[in-house]
């Protein structure tokens, strides 16, 4: 009898340990840990500023640009790593290949992650193939101690089934929220200026 005791005391604590590393995963996703984990660079430089009258915008190194350029109608979309002889570098995360757009081809300057909704929903279903993996282990770490073994397959479904689906809508949705977050500059047919 003791040691049937001791198993289900471990067991709650392998159980609380899962709930508190999906919490802190949760916490460290959506920018709301307390503490910083990964050292970063205070300082932002100012890469470009955008003008129309008295008001004046500013992009900053490591922003998120979405460039289309005069006759080509595929936008480049990547982190801002520069300003070089009135070009503007640009990083595309996939591939890290650096892009110079010249400050005189570019038609419309999009600010923001426009463009990025498959990379957020795809994020989000990963995020829900991982809480159905720990549902799964969770309830079969549960029904291996009554013996119940046998059934830990339909608990890994059962997971699946239920955090995958409404992960993948999440993460649609905060690339849907991303994307119209993103502020359009049309540098062509408006008052919009580079200096």
């Amino acid at each position: 009898m003791q040691i049937n005791t001791n198993t289900k005391l471990y067991s709650n604590y392998y159980l609380f340990g899962i709930i508190i590393t999906f919490i802190l995963i949760i916490l460290l996703e959506l920018g709301k840990f307390p503490v910083p984990l990964i050292a970063q660079n205070s300082l932002e430089e100012v890469v470009i500023q955008l003008t129309k009258g008295e008001d004046i915008r500013k992009i900053y190194n490591n922003d998120w640009v979405g460039v289309i350029q005069k006759g080509n109608v595929n936008p480049i979309i990547g982190r801002v790593r520069g300003n070089i002889q009135d070009s503007l570098l640009i990083e595309n995360q996939k591939t890290h290949e650096r892009i110079s757009v010249s400050f005189s081809e570019i038609e419309i300057l999009y600010h923001g992650e426009k463009g990025r909704m498959g990379y957020y929903t795809l994020k989000g279903m990963n995020y829900g193939i991982l809480a159905a993996f720990f549902y799964g282990s969770g309830v079969s770490v549960l029904m291996a101690m009554d013996d119940g073994i046998q059934y830990a397959p339909i608990a890994y479904m059962c997971g699946s089934a239920v955090f995958i689906p409404p992960g993948t809508l999440l993460g649609f949705l905060k690339g849907l929220s991303k994307d119209k977050k993103a502020i359009e500059y049309n540098l062509y047919n408006s008052d919009w200026k580079i200096i």
